[in-house]
């Protein structure tokens, strides 16, 4: 099988995926190794590794960076793109029904009885990825549990992604591991690469070229995953430039975890409701340009020196924080997943399928939205 073939068979998946994938960054990831390293076995155990540690060490959404790194493995910088857009389109055109919708009918009233049932089971699905992701990245090697550990404590402690703190463990594990007896190449900028989108700053947006601008600088500050530009976004477009009012943003968040791909895809929502279509079209390509750019432009420097002992242990020490973060992202999610008995009934009926049953989980999400919707 050729690389042309299997890129065709990533840019397939990658639609499916993105029509029919829930459960946030973690279950999509995890989709994406059980069907393309254990199923199909198009690629390798060791590149999936080496594109997590980094869609972690580059700013951008954990799942949408997967997606272009496995687009590029196969076809370059071309095939990064395509699966990136295969991945992305799907859910875009989903919640662009959704928001004509909206704005035909002045809100979605049963969103949040959807929501009841729908939070539940997609937190059963993370934590279940979650768990299954750490066996597999880190091994038995007690340093990168201890990082898995920290990670997610400090996640949840301070409910935020802390970059510096990805890079740290980074070198913890090139230290530990494998010191270097000389500077491995591009050490020096490799810090600076990734963490320089951290100081810039948001313009003001109020035609659609700066609105643009807008979407391109919030892609930046996304570490991991999409829950982490929430707060970004609701200073920019609610606080800020006043697009859309409280109860708007709220729906928009909601419109995206309802529909399967990418949170990220909730800047369409927002900006259809601030400029139309074309505001649509154009947030959803500037978040989703520097995800493209911060993937694949350090992407050949990954590839090239992958068998290198100094940047395996780099990557180790990057992989072994990434997963302890989003296992924080996890326990954070708690609270509002499970705030009250029939959300805590479906949780557990939701963890109990997903571990004893066959049903895709996609059924599971929508019957549990559908549970959400009809029980008092």
């Amino acid at each position: 099988m050729g690389p042309k073939t299997e890129l065709k068979q990533i840019l397939l998946y990658m639609l499916k995926l993105g029509a029919t994938g829930f459960g946030g960054p973690i279950a999509l990831v995890n989709y994406m190794e059980k069907e393309l390293v254990e199923r199909k076995k198009i690629v390798a155990p060791e590149e999936f590794k080496l594109g997590l540690a980094l869609a972690q060490a580059a700013p951008g959404p954990l799942a949408g960076q997967m997606s272009i790194w496995l687009g590029y493995i196969k076809g370059g910088a071309w095939g990064a793109l395509l699966s990136g857009i295969a991945f992305v389109l799907p859910a875009f055109f989903i919640v662009l029904i959704l928001s004509v919708f909206y704005v035909d009918y002045q809100g979605l009233p049963w969103v949040k009885k959807i929501f009841q049932g729908i939070n539940p089971a997609v937190l059963a699905i993370m934590m279940i990825a979650s768990v299954r992701l750490s066996r597999r990245v880190l091994g038995v090697k007690k340093l990168l549990w201890a990082i898995f550990m920290c990670l997610a404590a400090l996640t949840a402690v301070t409910r935020a992604e802390i970059a510096y703190a990805f890079l740290a463990a980074g070198l913890l594990g090139l230290f530990v591991y494998a010191p270097p007896k000389k500077q491995f190449p591009g050490s020096a900028c490799l810090g600076s690469f990734f963490l320089g989108p951290l100081t810039w700053g948001a313009p003001a947006a109020q035609t659609l070229g700066s609105t643009f601008l807008f979407f391109v600088k919030t892609g930046a500050f996304v570490f991991g995953t999409g829950m982490a530009i929430v707060p970004f976004l609701y200073k920019g477009v609610v606080q800020d430039y006043r697009w859309l009012n409280d109860a708007q943003f709220l729906d928009a968040v909601a419109v995206s975890m309802i529909t399967p791909g990418p949170l990220l895809i909730t800047v369409a929502f927002i900006g259809y409701l601030a400029a139309g279509l074309a505001g649509a079209v154009l947030a959803t390509i500037g978040i989703f340009t520097p995800v493209y750019f911060f993937t694949v432009i350090p992407a050949p420097y990954f590839k090239r020196y992958k068998d290198q002992p100094q940047l395996k242990a780099f990557v180790d020490g990057i992989t072994a924080a990434a997963v302890g973060a989003l296992a924080g992202a996890v326990v954070l999610l708690i609270p509002q997943a499970v705030p009250n008995l029939k959300c805590a009934v479906i949780f557990l009926a939701s963890l109990i399928l997903l571990l004893g049953s066959k049903f895709p989980d996609a059924v599971i999400v929508l019957a549990a939205g559908l549970a959400g919707l009809l029980l008092p």
